[in-house]
């Protein structure tokens, strides 16, 4: 890994604070691996403050409140560098603030579940702010050190999977669906292969021969889960990532790199065959089974029931929506089960209406075409978090990622980290 410079926006600090900026990086990298050992029970989830931690991701939002607090204590302008976006992005935020404050105040029916759920989109943005300012003045790392700590702590939560797979006791009567480990569903640990998958393929595609060997095998290993896992809306994710970014950057479309995306997937498949649950909802087997189903019910697993129930309310409170984690007592087919729509979004549509859902994707949308433009330009600081972005955002389509917190942090990291790359760079350079 590149060093880390021990000076901070021009001054000099101490060794020890250098290594508890850089602890910060380590913290956030090791999520899964907290949110996994916190989580960690082969038994049906029926402990209630185990339930609360996964249902709620709670390792997650504790991550991103320490990060905040630290970035706060150790005065790198935090408020600052939230100030300096464009005015329109701060009445943005200011205005989905608002918005959501309201539909829960005066429009939702469970209340808690949206206070809850509500305060961490304010927690996820104090996170990105956070990230922003420490990237750009503390952490004085390039991007791929950045990405290669995230994708350490990506590896360990495989190796932690793998473990937990390997000892459940009676493979018949697990709940493979459910899963348990830092999920509440198998479907719903895909982000964590694909942040893997992608940070891996964007590393390698400018490292030596050595460290993209290294990469590939790492890639492999995420495709593996995918396709063990059974996930369907993950493969279409990738796929779909990948052919864009081949679209958008020429160092993707190098011999090099196809050859060991190609290994990746088609490797992924098969070493996927060498542990078969007893479940039929899980292998790739059912991802090519569904695929093929003629019935239209089949092929998208509920959900087109669940989106056309959706839609409906939607149409009823086109404006403001109805508030945070509100589907299952607005929607029928929902049945007191599904608290959003599997599809990022219908569910922005639906907790916020059109005028929350328009403002959310015109910053998203801005900020994403402001980093395809530095990936473009830079690729060796940039593409890593345009993958792993642009890849949650299409897995959001299908599993509705941007409900649960560790998506949405990865997303506010991503597009932190590369802005803050962004502004070091013009710095350097004096423009």
């Amino acid at each position: 890994m590149a060093s880390v410079a021990v000076q901070s926006a021009g001054s000099a600090i101490t060794p020890s604070a250098v290594r508890a900026n850089i602890a910060t990086l380590w913290l956030i990298a090791m999520t899964p691996v907290l949110f996994a050992l916190s989580t960690w029970s082969h038994a049906e989830p029926t402990h209630t403050t185990m339930g609360f931690v996964r249902y709620f991701s709670l390792p997650v939002i504790a991550v991103e409140l320490i990060v905040i607090l630290f970035a706060l204590a150790s005065g790198v302008g935090v408020l600052q560098r939230a100030l300096s976006i464009p005015g329109w992005m701060l009445a943005s935020f200011a205005a989905l603030a608002m918005i959501a404050i309201g539909t829960n105040a005066f429009v939702a029916i469970e209340k808690g579940i949206g206070t809850i759920t509500a305060a961490f989109w304010f927690i996820h943005v104090g996170f990105a702010f956070s990230v922003a300012a420490l990237a750009e003045r503390r952490w004085h790392c390039d991007a791929e050190t950045i990405w290669l700590t995230i994708l350490i702590g990506l590896l360990c939560y495989l190796a932690i999977a793998v473990a937990f797979i390997a000892t459940v006791g009676d493979p018949n009567g697990f709940d493979w669906v459910a899963f348990n480990l830092g999920a509440i569903n198998i479907r719903h640990a895909a982000p964590y292969a694909v942040i893997g998958f992608m940070a891996s393929i964007a590393i390698g595609a400018s490292a030596d021969t050595k460290r993209a060997r290294l990469m590939s095998v790492c890639a492999l290993l995420f495709m593996t889960f995918i396709f063990w896992s059974g996930t369907r809306a993950a493969l279409f994710s990738v796929l779909g990532t990948l052919g864009l970014g081949l679209a958008l950057f020429p160092v993707l479309r190098n011999g090099r790199t196809l050859k060991r995306i190609g290994i990746a997937i088609v490797g992924g498949a098969l070493l996927s065959l060498l542990h078969m649950t007893p479940n039929p909802s899980l292998g790739i087997f059912n991802t090519v089974e569904r695929s093929q189903a003629h019935d239209s019910a089949d092929v998208s697993s509920g959900r087109k029931a669940l989106w056309q129930g959706t839609l409906v309310e939607i149409s009823r409170r086109p404006v403001f929506g109805h508030g945070d984690s509100q589907v299952s007592w607005f929607v029928p087919v929902a049945k007191d089960l599904l608290n959003h729509p599997h599809n990022s979004i219908l569910q922005l549509l639906f907790q916020w209406g059109v005028t929350g859902a328009a403002l959310f994707f015109a910053v998203i949308g801005a900020l994403w075409l402001r980093m395809t433009r530095a990936a473009r330009t830079v690729p060796t600081q940039h593409l890593h978090a345009w993958l792993v972005v642009t890849g949650i955002m299409g897995l959001s389509l299908l599993d509705g990622s941007l409900y649960f917190p560790y998506p949405v942090m990865m997303v506010a990291f991503s597009l932190a980290a590369s802005e803050a790359l962004h502004r070091r760079r013009k710095t350097d350079s004096g423009a």
